[in-house]
């Protein structure tokens, strides 16, 4: 998995996919209403939207894994991990609300809201709109891709362009007509699937507060002073290996498999359900 992140890849699928989506509805809304003038508009500020994503991503990256190790000393790299990883799970819990609830009516809400920049008039409303809403996936994606890959940068570049790719070739064809994308059961499963990488980014990011012990002493030489709620539960090491066995390699980055998870991952884990 040194290369390819599937949790990258999904998540690069996913959001590209909403973003298409967003684009194709406003594009096809403005065709419908006698408005085909203004679709330079969108593509203008779906373009921006996409530049100003890129560019917070960039930074972000480069505190990440660059800068960062100029910047932190001690246990903050540790609480940048741990917070990077939260926020992370925060973000994907969001989507996934926001698909539940808004999912269904997503061309209405698009509808209504193109139309209301129709109404007044502006002259670069449509590309606002639509910078507004590409800006607000692009963020997502880029900092739940980061958030993804850990301390690995270089598993991020492949899945991420084949996601991408894919997304983008999947609703080009929607929108052609030539391929049937069943939204409904789409949103259904890759939100559950994101619950389960929310739990596991939930969990590591826990993990990474307890090593800047946070919830007191953390992996130290005296193994007495210990809490015991930083103790290990069990420890499956010797079968399921993270490091050297490639299933469940993938279901730490995927899921947060740990062989030895303490009570406060555990807890965190399992309390996210």
């Amino acid at each position: 998995m040194q290369y390819f992140s599937i949790e990258a890849f999904f998540i690069a699928l996913r959001e590209t996919i909403e973003i298409c989506l967003v684009v194709g509805i406003l594009l096809c809304f403005l065709e419908k209403t006698g408005h085909p003038e203004k679709k330079r508009q969108i593509w203008i500020g779906a373009g921006l939207g996409i530049v100003a994503s890129v560019a917070v991503g960039v930074a972000f990256g480069v505190v990440k894994y660059q800068s960062g190790k100029e910047i932190f000393v001690g246990n903050t790299e540790a609480i940048f991990e741990g917070i990077t990883f939260l926020v992370a799970c925060l973000l994907i819990t969001y989507m996934i609300y926001w698909s539940m609830k808004n999912g269904r009516d997503l061309v209405r809400h698009l509808a209504s809201s193109a139309q209301s920049s129709l109404d007044t008039g502006s002259r670069w409303g449509m590309a606002f709109l639509a910078f507004l809403q590409v800006f607000k996936e692009g963020i997502e994606l880029t900092i739940l891709i980061l958030g993804a890959s850990g301390e690995d940068p270089k598993s991020l570049p492949i899945p991420a362009v084949i996601g991408i790719s894919t997304a983008i070739l999947a609703c080009w064809l929607f929108f052609r007509g030539t391929l049937e994308l069943n939204l409904r059961h789409f949103f259904l499963w890759s939100n559950l699937l994101l619950t389960m990488f929310a739990a596991g980014l939930a969990s590591r990011g826990f993990h990474e507060l307890q090593e800047a012990q946070w919830w007191g002493p953390f992996e130290v030489e005296d193994a007495s002073i210990v809490p015991w709620w930083n103790w290990p539960l069990w420890n499956t090491e010797n079968a399921a290996p993270k490091d050297t066995n490639g299933f469940w390699s993938v279901m730490r980055y995927m899921f947060g498999y740990e062989p030895d998870p303490n009570f406060v991952e555990f807890i965190a884990y399992f309390g996210y359900w």
